[in-house]
């Protein structure tokens, strides 16, 4: 019996470098995907539901405003954000490409609350301004108040005309973190609260001086932080 020799062929090619590079960086574009989300908003009510959204979804998130006047009154009064992570995750808040702080408003209409409100995350303001909060809870500000597990930033904004108890304009609580304020105008708040001791009052930026890691005042020739504060004391 005569014995066939039988050649086994495969269509099985090595996989080039160039192919394997390709996947990879597809791999880590898709997931970097995954941990980003944008919203663009252009009233009260898709800014809280971006903000209710962001604080669950475990990711990084931007909010971007349109120009407009944002109403807390027509929230309920205040606009809040409280991470359910209480983790690392990153919120920016800041106008649309074009805009600038005057015309991206978020007015409080003096309801008792914080205008902004923001707990438990990396935080960038940038290019809005606050107005017209008023809050008389000892801990917070009637502006911005922000209780932060992560690096505060406040950008280019314009905060004013707000009153608080500890912190008209701005009040910052983080734990060994960087709190840096650049380039913004802090003008015309008021703060009735105390002036010694562990806390830190005025009607602008406060911050606790007891986790406080490190917090920047920065300016420029052009724009500048300014503290014109009325500072009411009992």
């Amino acid at each position: 019996m005569s014995r066939e020799r039988i050649k086994l062929t495969s269509t099985f090619k090595p996989i080039g470098l160039s192919m394997v590079l390709i996947a990879f960086f597809l791999l880590v574009f898709s997931f970097d995907g995954v941990h980003a989300a944008e919203f663009h908003v252009t009233n009260a009510t898709e800014l809280q539901n971006a903000l209710t959204t962001a604080q669950s979804n475990g990711q990084d998130d931007t909010i971007y405003l349109a120009a407009g006047v944002y109403s807390a009154i027509e929230n309920g009064g205040g606009f809040t954000y409280d991470s359910t992570n209480d983790d690392n995750y990153k919120l920016t808040i800041c106008g649309e490409n074009g805009t600038t702080a005057e015309q991206v408003i978020l007015d409080g209409g003096s309801a008792f609350a914080p205008v902004l409100s923001l707990k438990n995350s990396i935080f960038i303001i940038q290019g809005i301004t606050i107005r017209n909060g008023r809050m008389q809870e000892c801990d917070q500000s009637g502006g911005l108040y922000v209780s932060s597990t992560g690096d505060v930033s406040v950008k280019n904004c314009i905060i004013k005309d707000n009153t608080g108890y500890n912190g008209g304009g701005v009040r910052i609580y983080t734990r060994y973190r960087h709190v840096r304020l650049m380039n913004n105008i802090i003008t015309d708040n008021v703060a009735m609260g105390y002036h010694l001791g562990e806390w830190s009052d005025g009607g602008g930026p406060v911050a606790s001086l007891k986790y406080l890691y490190e917090i920047l005042f920065i300016a420029s020739f052009k724009f500048y932080t300014k503290m014109f504060c009325t500072c009411l004391h009992h």
